[in-house]
């Protein structure tokens, strides 16, 4: 049975609500369900993490989330679908700490997902800061 557009989205929506929750509450088990085990992440300085160091830095004391009441919104979606990999484009308006720095700014996130026999997992992320006065 082929998936359609909608219920693709749904799914990955779930996925990132999924993280939300778990990066909030700094589950780590849950994250490591979460996220593939090739897993990079390459921050807005170039800095580029693999899965461990990602979740480390999450579930790090100084990291919070809850702070400045945690937002994460996305506009500007943009999706690329292929079978069992998806890639996704989005502008991301953050607000939060990470190792008690203020990550708070627009972003750019491209993202890719993959789905495996248990579902879909995150297969890495790139965050590229916007410019000030850029929408």
């Amino acid at each position: 049975m082929r998936r359609t557009p909608d219920s693709l989205d749904q799914e990955l929506q779930q996925l990132k609500e999924e993280f939300q929750r778990s990066a909030k509450s700094k589950d780590r088990a849950s994250l490591e369900g979460i996220l593939h085990d090739d897993y990079s992440f390459i921050g807005p300085e170039g800095t580029v993490f693999d899965k461990p160091t990602l979740i480390d830095n999450i579930v790090h004391p100084t990291t919070n989330f809850l702070s400045h009441n945690f937002r994460r919104a996305e506009t500007n979606i943009a999706v690329s679908a292929d079978g069992r990999t998806v890639t996704e484009a989005a502008d991301v308006d953050l607000i939060g700490d990470l190792r008690g720095e203020d990550r708070t700014g627009k972003y750019i996130n491209t993202a890719t997902y993959v789905k495996g026999l248990n579902g879909w997992q995150i297969m890495g992320n790139t965050i590229t800061q916007k410019e000030e006065g850029t929408n």
